[in-house]
This record gives structure tokens, sequence and C-alpha cells, in this order.
């Protein structure tokens, strides 16, 4: 056993020692996971997780990458083939678009020197958790959304345009070869990527209810409140008091609690979206391990990675603070928030069946093309 593998044996076992110390905190926090994920995360993400699969596996990505080059190669010297794990990502949010991208490049439909770029350019959050979830049900003020969308997009943009090329971090497996035809009819493939789908989200769902179990058992430890205690003393400058700094690493380990800790406390709507910005640009440790699952199928560096989100959310709370001081938002316009309840509103009914209605088609024009040759 390498020294790595042992400073990764002596963190585990000492988590382990914690849950079981304090298990009661650890069973309350990983109940609450489990509901974030049945309420929330499941029906905002299974659609798009099934439908993304079906597309990639009937070939639809490559029949429309051509024409798709002519927007992302000037914007984000990318090739079309980019274009549809940007479009799943930023419309159904993390970790769709790292997984999309991560079963383009496996199924050989994207370039491997583009894969690495394309896994930066998708990681993000979705539109319906931004603008229902955070600015509508948490902050009680939906007028703000588009600052926060705004914010998240463009700081998006902004680190991937600066972020030095790397094509290194793809495996050395170039993968130049053609994509071959798929050969199996529409049914078995509409099969086979409802199961893939539900492994991948059962994956992600674990990752929510452990690192909700984490942030509970550091709740009841006190251990989160002598870090935001430290940080309220290194950054006193800001004059922010410890409660802000326990919303704010909540949050850095799971972005769902910790946006909606920051959204109930009471600060002026300036903090709270700035410090919300942060957090959805850089994604909280949570999904930045989910998505760490397709990076190693890219062979991917995580710490690079890591540097990246964790710019996109100080480049994010810059943003926002800019636009709030071009355009301020009345104070008295927010509403009191009420504290860790709030209701997700995922995808409207329309966008699924769009997408459904989609994927059929494909499919139904996938098995006549057959049929011909």
């Amino acid at each position: 056993m390498n020294t790595h593998a042992k400073h990764i044996s002596v963190i585990i076992l000492i988590i382990m020692v914690f849950l079981l110390r304090f298990s009661s905190s650890a069973t309350a926090g990983a109940a609450s996971g489990v509901a974030l994920f049945l309420n929330s995360v499941l029906p905002a993400l299974l659609p798009f997780f099934v439908c993304s699969c079906i597309l990639i596996r009937l070939g639809t990505i490559q029949a429309v990458s051509k024409a798709l080059s002519a927007f992302m190669r000037p914007f984000f010297s990318l090739g079309g083939e980019s274009m549809p794990a940007f479009v799943i990502g930023a419309v159904s949010g993390y970790p769709n678009g790292a997984r999309v991208t991560a079963e383009l490049y496996s199924q050989n439909h994207l370039p491997a020197h583009d894969a690495g770029r394309t896994y930066l350019l998708s990681s993000l959050a979705s539109p319906s958790f931004i603008l229902s979830a955070v600015a509508a049900s948490m902050l009680k003020k939906p007028g703000c959304g588009w600052v926060l969308m705004l914010s998240h997009l463009l700081s998006a943009v902004t680190v991937y345009r600066f972020w030095p090329q790397d094509r290194s971090c793809i495996d050395a497996r170039v993968k130049t070869q053609a994509p071959q035809a798929q050969t199996q009819r529409p049914l078995r493939i509409c099969l086979d990527s409802i199961r893939d789908a539900a492994v991948s989200l059962w994956s992600v769902g674990s990752f929510i209810i452990l690192f909700s179990a984490l942030v509970s058992v550091m709740q009841h430890t006190g251990i989160l409140d002598a870090a935001s205690h430290i940080l309220a003393g290194v950054f006193r400058f800001l004059s922010l008091p410890a409660s802000f700094w326990a919303a704010l690493l909540t949050g850095v380990f799971e972005l769902s609690t910790g946006c909606a800790s920051l959204a109930a406390l009471p600060f002026s709507p300036a903090v709270q979206l700035t410090a919300i910005s942060f957090l959805l640009g850089f994604g909280g440790l949570c999904i930045f391990a989910q998505c760490a699952e397709y990076a190693q199928q890219l062979r991917l560096p995580l710490a690079r990675l890591f540097i990246f989100k964790l710019l996109q959310g100080i480049v994010a709370a810059l943003y926002c603070a800019v636009l709030l001081r071009l355009f301020p938002l009345s104070v008295s316009a927010f509403a009191a928030p009420a504290a860790h309840t709030y209701a997700y509103r995922p995808v409207p009914v329309y966008g699924i069946v769009f997408v459904t209605l989609t994927a059929l088609v494909a499919a139904l024009l996938a098995d006549r093309s057959a049929r011909r040759s």
C-alpha cells in the first residue's frame, strides 16, 4: 500500500468512526438525503438521462454534429459533437453534462482532444434549480433568478475561454475511428438506456445520501461551527458572522442544503445572492464527487477540475456583485424565506414530452433506415 492509499484509508476510518459514534445524526442526515434524491433529483434527471442515452446510441449525434459545428467552432473552439453535451448539461444540470460527455467519448462520437474541454463547458447547474428552487422557493423572489442564471452562465464561459488547453489530460487512446453503426433494434436500445440511466442515477443518489449524513454529523459534533468561527476570524474584514460561514461551508459540501441555509439568514440580498452564486458555480463537493466518476472515464486530472470549478464559483460571485451594482434589487421586495423548506420544481412537463417525442421519432427513423439497408 502506497502513502496516498494509506492517507485515504485513515480518512475513511475516521469518517466511519464518526458515523458510528453519532449514528442518530448520521441516520437523520441520510434520511434527508434520501428525501432530496427521491423528491427532487430523481424526477428532474431521469427523463434526460434516458433520452440522452437513446439519442447517443441511435447515432443521432453523428447526424447533427456537422450542422452544429458552425456554432461551436467559432465560440468555443469545439466540434459540433460537443453541442449535445453542452445543451443537455445546461438544461438538466449537474451531473448530466459530464455523463453525456463521457458517453459520447465512449461511443466514439466525441474526439479525444475535445472531450476534456466539453466536460468543463457542460458542467452547469440547471435553470429549473436556479430559477424555481433557489430564486422562487428559497429566496421568495423569482425576479432575482435572472441575476443568478446570468452570473452562472457568464462565469462558465469566461473561465472556459481563459482556461489553458491541456490535451495530455485525455487518455492516450485517441479515438480516430468512425463510430460504428448501431445494429441493435430501437426497443433494445430503449431498454438498455433505461437500465443504464437508472444505474447512473442511483450512483448520484448514493453520493447525496453520504454527503447529507456527513454534513449532519459535522453540525452535531460542532466541527462545522468551529470551522465557521475560524473563517470568520480570517475574513474579519468582511464583517460577516460565523453563521454565514457555517451556511457557506454547508453548501461547499452539499449545494442544495447550503443554498437553503444562506437564503434563511437575515442578510441583504446582495450578500445572499453573491454567496449563492459562488456555490452554484463551484457546485459543492457532493456534485464534484458525482462528476468525478465520469472524469475518470476520460482520465481527466481531478485537481485541475477542482481548480476550474473553484474559479468558476469565484468569477460567478464577481459577476453577481457587478450585476447587482448595475441593476440593484429592492431589499424590501425580499420576503422572509422559510428555513430549509423548499419545493424543487423540476423541468416543465412539456419539456420532458418534447425530448421524449424527439427520442421516439429518432428511434422510428433509425428502425426504418435499418430495414431499408
